[in-house]
């Protein structure tokens, strides 16, 4: 059975699943949830323009630092936003108009990833049954691929993707060193592993609950590595002297870090300016810090005498030896993503509050330091009953059959995939909430999904692998009976304070640069009430910005547009003083070229002058309407809507007039 056509299915698939997100999520827009849309939002624009977010917290710079480098400047380049840094923002004359943009812009990009994402699980998943797909029956190949494609890219429906996350960008670096990995169990090649480890490390530094997976990619080395590879693994003599060097050299750069990290903390002149600048830094108990922060240096410690103690005894522990020097890569790789965040400007303070919230599992101090969301709470006796039971009821009886039949050694990869299966069940209780695993869920589905793939091929027996079939068969089902659940009553919004809240759209921030989100929306709208105006053209803000565009040929891009309201700024030489109530919280355009504009039924439009316009074209009407700035008293003219083209070309004069473009929503008038 060829299985290229297979490898095509996500252009077939994905159109439909985003077709579907978008009706699920058509019902709740951009502004439902501020947190975190609104938060993240704010982070990007800050990381930026070269400032220090203060919620660096899950630690979120996998995302940030992406996003800055490849992704807004793309985005600005094709016009897809307006603007991509904070400085930018506080110079739009209407600078929530240029938020929301940003919020929805990222809010797609964010969808797009748990997408490729799904693509990527999507190419392990057949990679990995390639066999099974080939050799077994038409009917276990169908049942195959129809579970491999409804596990695989569930989670592109069932992912709550109307919020700004930071995991949905860890999700597509881990499913990407995903299928990292299984090339290097086929090909034995350690550029592999090495690449999959930075993979990991974006991922693990794009927000933490990803440690789950992260580690899940260790344990699938290993069993997978196992079950490939029937000979003996031996590693080289070269191999276990390089590992002992490069773990020292490992303990070294993260001790320099540690040192580096206590200096700037402890600093007088500093500690006040990060304390300042960090939002849950001062929450940190140092006791609760200094136990969970010393974890990792001690773990490289212990490596570094392992990596010794192998070098020196040569091919006493051979296994040992090979599976040592690949974690070895794998960890050095996984830290390069740390260091590359000292090549951000703020880049000392950065590094110093990722490293807290990351390596030093700054999550978990902070809420046994606060109590809030403890993740003490999400371990209780009864689950851990619970868990260990289940896994021994499948365990005992496998060791006791391992004994009674010691000629059958390939039973063993069952038995590490059902272990590594109860590891990455009790580290997903300790590292998510209830709303943090959906997009981790995979880790659970490949963890299963292993399991099956040595059943399918360590059983000769055709009733086992009819029973495969069928369990695969029964799980995709129940898997779509959800999808379809969900496409008949899409997820409700709780009442939480976290939603709904206008109120927080205007004024929020976790404090330290994060405050010039709420200070700029101050400065420039004075009050609430007149961002409501403003909040009412930013309701469905790609509307807005194809309304903004029917001003052709003429600079028109969102950070020039304003809104008439009282003393709102029209451009950087003057601001309203008054107009005429037809006007008011009208949108104001510059006009600078000659410039075609595209009416619309729907909307008034003007032109208004600040010099009488001698010859006006016959569209246009002087009318008696008010519209004062502190510079100009401007001549108002309305723009009579043709019968058949709807196009006005209007040319703009050597007067050196100013001249704008105003356009009103009837609805608009009544606010």
């Amino acid at each position: 059975m060829k299985l290229k056509f297979i490898y095509v299915a996500p252009l077939i698939i994905l159109p439909l699943i985003i077709l579907l997100k978008v009706a699920i999520s058509s019902v709740h827009p951009y502004y439902t949830y501020w947190d975190s849309s609104l938060l993240y939002a704010t982070d990007s624009l800050l990381i930026n323009g070269g400032l220090t977010p203060a919620h660096l917290f899950h630690p979120d710079i996998g995302a940030l630092w992406f996003e800055k480098f490849f992704i807004f400047p793309a985005a600005k380049f094709f016009g897809l936003i307006s603007i991509s840094t904070i400085q930018e923002f506080q110079a739009s004359y209407n600078p929530y108009l240029n938020m929301a943009d940003v919020v929805s812009f990222l809010l797609l990009l964010r969808a797009s990833y748990v997408y490729i994402g799904c693509s990527f699980v999507y190419f392990f998943t057949i990679k990995l049954l390639e066999q099974e797909l080939i050799t077994g029956s038409v009917f276990q190949r169908f049942v195959l691929c129809l579970g491999a494609t409804v596990f695989s890219f569930s989670s592109a429906v069932l992912v709550n993707t109307i919020n700004i996350r930071y995991e949905y960008v860890g999700f597509m670096w881990w499913s990407i060193a995903l299928v990292l990995l299984l090339n290097a169990v086929k090909t034995n090649k350690n550029i592999y592993i090495i690449a999959m480890g930075f993979f990991a490390g974006w991922a693990f530094l794009s927000k933490i609950v990803l440690l789950p997976n992260v580690i899940l990619l260790v344990l699938l080395y290993y069993v997978l590595s196992s079950f490939y590879n029937k000979e003996s693994l031996e590693s080289s003599a070269q191999e276990r002297k390089t590992s002992a060097i490069l773990s020292f050299v490992y303990l070294v750069i993260v001790g320099i870090s540690l040192g580096f990290i206590g200096i700037v903390l402890i600093r007088e002149e500093l500690i006040g300016n990060i304390l300042d600048r960090s939002a849950f830094l001062g929450h940190l108990q140092p006791v609760h810090f200094l136990l969970f922060g010393s974890i990792f240096p001690i773990y490289l410690g212990l490596q570094t005498l392992l990596g010794i103690y192998l070098y020196k005894k040569d091919k006493t522990f051979p296994t040992v030896s090979y599976y040592f020097h690949r974690l070895v890569l794998f960890s050095f790789s996984f830290y390069i993503p740390m260091l590359i965040i000292l090549l951000q400007k703020k880049g000392t303070h950065i590094f110093t509050n990722v490293y807290i919230f990351s390596f030093a599992l700054g999550q978990i101090p902070m809420s046994l330091s606060t109590g809030y969301n403890s993740t003490a709470g999400r371990v209780n006796p009864n689950t851990i009953i619970g868990l260990l039971g289940t896994v021994l009821i499948i365990i005992i009886p496998l060791i006791f059959y391992l004994f009674k039949h010691k000629k059958h050694p390939k039973y063993i990869p069952l038995l590490k995939s059902i272990m590594m299966l109860g590891i990455i069940i009790l580290l997903n209780k300790v590292f998510l909430r209830g709303n943090e695993a959906q997009l981790p869920f995979y880790s659970l589905f490949i963890s299963f999904l292993v399991i099956i793939h040595i059943l399918y091929n360590i059983y000769g027996d055709k009733k086992i692998k009819i029973l495969i079939t069928i369990f695969v068969l029964g799980a995709s089902f129940y898997q779509i009976n959800t999808l379809i659940k969900i496409w008949r009553h899409p997820p409700s919004i709780g009442g939480s304070t976290l939603f709904h809240s206008l109120k927080d759209w205007y004024g929020f921030s976790y404090g330290g640069n994060g405050l010039l989100y709420p200070q700029t929306l101050t400065r420039v709208y004075k009050n609430q009430e007149n961002w409501e105006k403003a909040f009412f053209w930013a309701r469905d803000i790609y509307k807005t910005k194809g309304l903004i565009q029917t001003l052709q040929e003429s600079p028109n891009q969102l950070q020039d547009t304003a809104i008439l309201f009282p003393n709102s700024l029209l451009s950087g030489e003057e601001s309203l003083v008054n107009t005429s109530s037809e006007l008011r919280n009208a949108l104001s355009i510059p006009i600078k070229n000659n410039s075609t504009i595209s009416l619309r039924l729907d909307y008034d439009f003007y032109i208004v002058s600040s010099k009488k316009i001698e010859k006006p074209n016959d569209l246009l009407q002087l009318t008696d309407l008010k519209f004062e700035t502190d510079k100009n008293i401007f001549f108002v003219y309305s723009i009579a809507k043709p019968q058949e083209d709807l196009n006005y070309l209007h040319t703009v004069s050597d007067d050196n007039a100013y001249k704008y473009l105003v356009i009103q929503d009837r609805l608009a008038k009544s606010l």
